[in-house]
């Protein structure tokens, strides 16, 4: 064969093996591993997809199964374990209410809404130094653990009306991805199915709590995933374009008409406990101290703005004020000011209703 003949086989042969062993990489091929590197939700919304039905998969109903105790997962058998950089457990904890779930964090936590929520919704943890510790998602996302060697614990929790499953993942993390250790707990309902045209509305579906620590916070994680409950399952209002959980004891009145919609929350005493408008009307507080709690979420390029205020009376005899207010920021052409619910109201006409507002607040997602 002549020279220029084997010169041009051999660089043939060469980009071959080339071109195999990139084929072999991405495909994830034996002894080629791409780690998606994580330690929290910050570099989790990359990959984050709206979940749809095929992504809520419904929880084993099978306790055997569901309660079988610690299992570990690992890519690789000749996986080195890494020496952990624990994180200090603190000695001082208090509870946490979020959407229906109960569960107790370290007492220098201190929640906050992020500046938007794409979707889920999302609360964010820092300590006392500014450190931002741990993030809370409802519902849970859809994503994946490559590059992990990961521990699982399973157990059952159970509520008024449904059940949940939670679960602790602890990974510690293969050579290439340094010190990103993985801590999440994740709780999901039993036997779900979602019956809303926008998964994200049933929240009641689970959460997610992921660590943002820097070291091994699973110690930390231990304790908040052994005191998670589930409290009562709560009912779904859906407006034009707003959507909430109430208490489940209280019955709704509603009333639409052009340009407006009104509707009025009774208890089981069949006692007014809130009222809901559409427009919101036109009106002043005063004679209250009022703070406020603000959320901006964002679902397919609409923002929208969710406001919690509680008013703490200052004229003597009147109650305590909570109000929500709901409103598109980007309405579309023609539905300014409020017509066909894209600003709406809900107000309490009870006293001690704090607690409540505040989980409607958490709750509120759009159709």
């Amino acid at each position: 064969m002549k020279k220029p003949h084997l010169y041009i086989f051999g660089g043939l042969a060469i980009v071959i093996c080339i071109l195999a062993v990139a084929t072999l990489s991405y495909a994830g091929g034996s002894g080629v591993r791409i780690p998606f590197i994580t330690s929290g939700i910050e570099k989790l919304v990359l990959n984050l997809k709206s979940p749809g039905p095929d992504d809520l998969a419904v929880p084993s109903e099978n306790l055997d199964e569901l309660l079988g105790g610690v299992s570990e997962v690992s890519s690789d058998a000749n996986t080195t374990t890494q020496t952990l950089a624990k994180v200090e457990v603190p000695t001082e904890w208090k509870n946490f209410n979020f959407n229906g779930f109960t569960f107790e964090i370290p007492a220098d936590w201190e929640s906050a809404w992020p500046s938007i929520e794409t979707g889920n919704a999302t609360m964010l943890f820092q300590n006392h130094a500014g450190q931002k510790v741990a993030t809370i998602v409802n519902p849970p996302p859809t994503t994946g653990y490559p590059g992990y060697v990961i521990t699982r614990q399973q157990r059952l929790i159970t509520g008024k009306g449904w059940a949940h499953k939670a679960e602790l993942w602890h990974g510690d993390p293969e050579p290439e991805l340094g010190d990103a250790y993985l801590d999440t707990i994740l709780v999901t309902r039993m036997g779900y199915e979602s019956t809303q045209s926008n998964p994200y509305m049933d929240q009641g579906y689970g959460i997610q709590l992921f660590s943002e620590y820097d070291g091994d916070a699973s110690e930390i994680f231990q304790r908040i995933y052994e005191s998670i409950k589930t409290g009562e399952r709560w009912q779904i209002y859906e407006s034009d374009v707003f959507s909430f959980h109430y208490p489940n004891n209280w019955s709704v009145v509603s009333d639409a008409g052009a340009g407006h919609r009104n509707a009025e929350f009774f208890d089981q005493n069949n006692k007014l406990a809130a009222s809901y408008e559409c427009p919101i009307p036109e009106t002043g507080y005063e004679g209250f101290d009022m703070t406020e709690k603000h959320r901006t979420l964002q679902i397919n390029n609409m923002r929208y703005a969710l406001d919690y205020w509680h008013g703490d009376e200052i004229d003597y005899g009147r109650d305590d004020l909570e109000l929500i207010l709901m409103e598109t920021m980007t309405p579309k052409e023609g539905m300014e000011g409020g017509i066909f619910g894209t600003a709406c109201q809900l107000i309490s006409e009870q006293p001690d209703m704090q607690e409540t507002f505040e989980r409607i607040h958490q709750s509120v997602s759009v159709k």
